[in-house]
C-alpha cells in the first residue's frame, strides 16, 4: 500500500504580529504666543515755556515758534498784550492769525529792519567820526518794565511812523567838534561853588580832535544818563577822579566789516561766551570799581581782576 499520507502540514503560521503602536500623538500645541508686547514707552515729558523745540507737539502748549537768531524754536503760549508774557518777552503776531509771546529783541545786531523780528533797526546817537555805531533792534514797548537794563521805553521814528520802543538810555551826547570844553557848557550838573568848564571834558582821540561831551565824577550820579564813572586817568580833580563814559544800550561794532573802527564810545567792549551768544551779544561797557560807578540797571562785576559795568540780572 502507499505509504501513509505526509504529516499533515504544521499549523499557520502565528498571526503576524499585531501593528506597530499607533504613532506618538501629535507633538503638543506650539506654546501661546507670547505675552503682548509692552504698551508704547511713555511719551517724553513736553517741555515748558521757553524751552528749545523742533515741533510744536514738544511743548506743552503745543505752540513752537521759530527763533531766527538761534535757528531753532521756542516753546512759547498764546497772548493779547505783552503784559500776558513772562519776564521781558511780548507779544506778537505769528501765522495762523495767533499772537504768541516772543523774546525781547532789544539789543540784537542788526543791518536794516529786515533783519528784526518787528522791523524796527535803530542806529542810536553817533556822535564822533572816530566810532561806527552799531544799529540794534529794539522792541516796542508802554512803558519801561518791559525794556532791558540799559533801555527806556521812549518814542522813536520808524518807516511806520513814530512809535514807542525800547532805545538805549542815553539821554542825550553833546558834542566839542573842535575839542574845546567850551562847547560843552550845559552836559554837566554843576555843585555850589563849582566852576562847570572845571567838571567839563571833551572826549576825543587828540587835542582839537573833534569828541564828545563828559565830565569828572566821583560816581555815576555825577554824570549824563546812561554814562559810567570811570576813573581811566583823565581827571586832576582829587574829588572827581572818575570821567564820565557813554555806554547804556550801545553794542560792540560787530567785527569784519571794512572800515568799522571795533570799538565803542566808552571804549571797552564786553564779549560773552559763544554759547550765550558771542560777538552777536557782545554790549558796550566801561571799568569799575563798585558798583556806584554804573549806569541805572547795572552793577559792577569783576573779571580776571578787572572790573566792567554789565547789566543787572
Amino acid at each position: 500500500p502507499p505509504p501513509p499520507d505526509m504529516a499533515p502540514p504544521p499549523p499557520d503560521m502565528a498571526p503576524p504580529p499585531p501593528d506597530m503602536a499607533p504613532p506618538p500623538p501629535d507633538m503638543a500645541p506650539p506654546p501661546p504666543d507670547m505675552a503682548p508686547p509692552p504698551p508704547d514707552m511713555a511719551p517724553p515729558p513736553r517741555l515748558p515755556y521757553g524751552a528749545p523745540c523742533d515741533r510744536a507737539v514738544d511743548c506743552e502748549s503745543d505752540l513752537c515758534v521759530g527763533d531766527p537768531a538761534t535757528g531753532r524754536g521756542r516753546c512759547t503760549r498764546r497772548c493779547a498784550l505783552a503784559a500776558d508774557c513772562p519776564d521781558l518777552d511780548t507779544c506778537l503776531p505769528a501765522d495762523g492769525g495767533v499772537n504768541v509771546c516772543f523774546r525781547n529783541e532789544t539789543g540784537t545786531a542788526c543791518l536794516n529792519g529786515a533783519g528784526c523780528i518787528e522791523g524796527i533797526c535803530l542806529t542810536p546817537p553817533d556822535p564822533v567820526p572816530w566810532v561806527v555805531v552799531q544799529p540794534i533792534c529794539i522792541s516796542r514797548c508802554r512803558d519801561n518794565r518791559k525794556c532791558p537794563a540799559g533801555y527806556r521805553c521812549d518814542v522813536v521814528q520808524t518807516n511806520r511812523g513814530p512809535e514807542r520802543a525800547c532805545t538805549p538810555d542815553v539821554e542825550v551826547i553833546n558834542t566839542c567838534p573842535n575839542g574845546f570844553i567850551e562847547e560843552c557848557v550845559g552836559t554837566c550838573a554843576t555843585p555850589p561853588n563849582r566852576d562847570e568848564l572845571d567838571l567839563t571834558v571833551c572826549l576825543g582821540l587828540g587835542d582839537g580832535e573833534p569828541g564828545y561831551c563828559s565830565c569828572t565824577c566821583a560816581t555815576a550820579a555825577d554824570c549824563p544818563d546812561g554814562f559810567a564813572c570811570s576813573r581811566v586817568g583823565l581827571s586832576h580833580d582829587g574829588t572827581r577822579p572818575g570821567v564820565c563814559l557813554a555806554m547804556s544800550g550801545y553794542r560792540c561794532p560787530l567785527q569784519g566789516r571794512p572800515g568799522v573802527p571795533e570799538q565803542c564810545l566808552s571804549l571797552t567792549c564786553a564779549t560773552p561766551d559763544e554759547e550765550e551768544g558771542g560777538q552777536a551779544a557782545s554790549f558796550c561797557t566801561a571799568p569799575c570799581v563798585r558798583d556806584v560807578d554804573c549806569p541805572a540797571g547795572h552793577t559792577c562785576e569783576f573779571f580776571d581782576g578787572e572790573g566792567a559795568c554789565v547789566p543787572a540780572p
